[in-house]
């Protein structure tokens, strides 16, 4: 006799629960082990503002190809936890296993997913050059559903104070009042005016921020309040000095509010986007784009212009034409609302690796990508090489174009004693065309130092001096850097001859003419050589040299594009035309400024130089 369970199987039914009990228990559970099966972790969880390096975000609990939302937080009332008074700072949709791509190639300046197993991600973000990214303080990172199938995972992580031996201490009042939440930014202004570090002030509107010996400007900002540029805070650092300082902002009486958008697709809204919003009478006053693209901004009365932050734009493949830059906003009758601010899609690319002399990859190098196609200038578009050497500068091509790619020294100090070879200059870029450029960095083994100064022997400060030379049939450019207030400079060089140039747009910039080019070839322990500038409006001549028995030959110090007539005389009263040139820039040169008078036989010679 055999016996039997006392439970009657009956079919459709499993131990008294139906099939179908059974199938919604099971999608029920499943649903609830899903939304709670996301993970986040976020390396370094701690660093010092200094770092410079990959942040690597992975996620876990994925489905495979599934979108979702990386978000960053600046938390700016330092609670330690996320909440609704934090700005946003970063926000991309990532989808598993996808690579961004531009032009045929992988935009390296996107994060993307570089784990190939299915349902989890690593995404490396490029944190090799300072920015807001590395603002002390706690930054939260965010994973998010867009469909809502899993909870939001955050992790905080921190930035601190670097042990640097020297800063500055203070705090950040308006109105007689400290202000908590408040962001300080130091800018750089050997290096070009580049941001160099930020910090939030605390409770008590107090703030720390230890830098390297040097010479800044401390800008002060937060949302709801102006800053005025035209009376800024000059610091000059030295080795083991603490200097405390007091930081003003002024009350706003206007918003202006708007959206940042795709001008190709005004439905692309971009979020996460630090906006610089400035004033024709000096003010500035910061704002973020919230998820959907959104800002407002509190402001005073005036004329203002809005650019995004070219840091935040590269995370978006897009660029900020000049005609965008150049729009100015009235907010003299009242607040304004509705403005759109429109960024171009880049549709071409500068790409490849930034290379040592032995071949090894440099990470955390800034690259200069700018240009021209048709009547819109984009300029600032700087990538920062990863942990393997590549960059991708972005570009917006057509017909015509004119695009640049090169290494600024100034903007890598570790670069300063180095040459490197793999510009580009007057690139034309079509649309969908992806241009490759290894760029090879090596030591130098000799300088050039020389004084920029004007016609009255005064120093000149603030002018970049560059060179460039054929060394073994590659062209290897140097940087003497910016002249210092002594109007002194110093180019690390190798070999030669050397061509050396001073930036056209710096001398612009301080009032002066462009000046020509001049040859050198560096004799071992290195050479010297000096510049006179002459100031704006007025052209001038470079002093005559005898170049064969009835030849004198000059430069010419002008403006770029601008027609000059030169003429002769023996006795200052009678005047003949000698030639009429048109000074040009070609690549990184000032080219067709040398004048040579063939028929110097007879003496005196007097030359002048008339503009047309």
């Amino acid at each position: 006799m055999r016996t039997t369970s006392s439970h009657t199987l009956v079919p459709g039914r499993r131990n008294g629960i139906s099939s179908f009990g059974l199938i919604v228990l099971t999608g029920l559970l499943g649903g609830f082990l899903q939304t709670r099966a996301a993970t986040l972790s976020v390396s370094p969880t701690a660093a010092p503002h200094t770092y410079s390096g990959m942040v690597t975000l992975q996620a876990t609990g994925l489905q495979g190809g599934e979108t979702v939302i990386l978000r960053r937080w600046l938390d700016a009332n330092g609670n330690g936890t996320w909440d609704a008074n934090d700005l946003l700072t970063f926000e991309l949709r990532l989808t598993d296993n996808s690579v961004p791509l531009l032009a045929g190639v992988t935009n390296w300046n996107q994060p993307f997913d570089q784990d190939p197993a299915a349902g989890q991600l690593r995404v490396p973000v490029n944190y090799g050059q300072p920015w807001l990214d590395h603002t002390i303080g706690t930054h939260i990172w965010e994973l998010a559903s867009p469909t809502g199938r899993f909870a939001t995972v955050r992790q905080t992580q921190q930035f601190t104070n670097a042990p640097l031996g020297q800063g500055v201490t203070g705090v950040v009042r308006a109105a007689g009042t400290n202000l908590p939440a408040a962001v300080v930014v130091a800018i750089d202004l050997v290096k070009d005016g580049s941001f160099a570090a930020a910090t939030l002030t605390d409770a008590g509107g107090r703030f720390q921020l230890q830098l390297p010996p040097g010479f800044y400007v401390l800008v002060p900002a937060r949302p709801g309040w102006v800053t005025d540029l035209e009376s800024p805070y000059m610091l000059g650092l030295g080795p083991g000095q603490s200097v405390p300082t007091e930081l003003e902002l002024l009350s706003a009486t206007r918003q202006l509010s708007g959206r940042l958008v795709d001008a190709s697709n005004p439905e692309r809204a971009l979020p996460g986007v630090f906006l610089q919003v400035e004033s024709d009478t000096g003010l500035f006053a910061p704002a973020w784009t919230d998820g959907n693209g959104f800002f407002t901004v509190a402001v005073r009365e005036g004329a203002w212009t809005i650019e995004p932050a070219f840091e935040d734009l590269h995370l978006h493949a897009v660029l900020f034409p000049s005609s965008e830059k150049e729009r100015s906003f009235l907010t003299t009758t009242g607040s304004v609302a509705g403005v759109e601010v429109h960024v171009v899609p880049a549709n071409a690319a500068f790409h490849g690796r930034v290379l040592d002399a032995a071949g090894q990859p440099l990470a955390g190098i800034r690259l200069r990508v700018s240009g021209q196609t048709g009547s819109d200038t984009y300029d600032g578009n700087d990538p920062i090489t990863d942990d393997q050497g590549r960059y991708t500068g972005i570009v917006v091509g057509g017909t015509p174009s004119w695009w640049m790619l090169m290494v600024d020294p100034i903007l890598n100090p570790r670069l300063t004693n180095h040459i490197a070879s793999g510009f580009r200059f007057n690139q034309t870029v079509l649309p969908g065309q992806a241009i490759a450029q290894n760029i090879r960095v090596v030591e130098a083994t000799n300088q050039i130092t020389g004084t920029v100064r004007d016609p009255r022997g005064l120093s000149v400060l603030g002018i970049g001096v560059f060179g460039w030379a054929d060394l073994g049939g590659e062209t290897f450019y140097a940087s003497g850097m910016a002249t210092d207030p002594q109007g002194r400079y110093r180019m690390p060089v190798s070999g030669g001859p050397w061509q050396v140039q001073l930036s056209c747009d710096d001398l612009q910039d301080e009032g002066f003419n462009c000046a020509p080019a001049s040859v050198i070839l560096p004799p071992p322990g290195g050479a010297v050589l000096d510049f006179t500038v002459f100031p704006l409006p007025t052209p001038g001549l470079g002093s005559p040299r005898k170049v064969g028995p009835h030849e004198f030959q000059f430069e010419i110090h002008g403006e770029p594009f601008v027609t000059y007539q030169v003429q002769v005389s023996s006795d200052l009263r009678q005047w003949q035309n000698l030639i009429q040139v048109t000074p040009r820039m070609d690549g990184p040169a000032f080219v067709n400024t040398t004048v040579t008078d063939l028929n110097a036989g007879t003496s005196p010679r007097f030359y002048r130089l008339l503009r047309r």
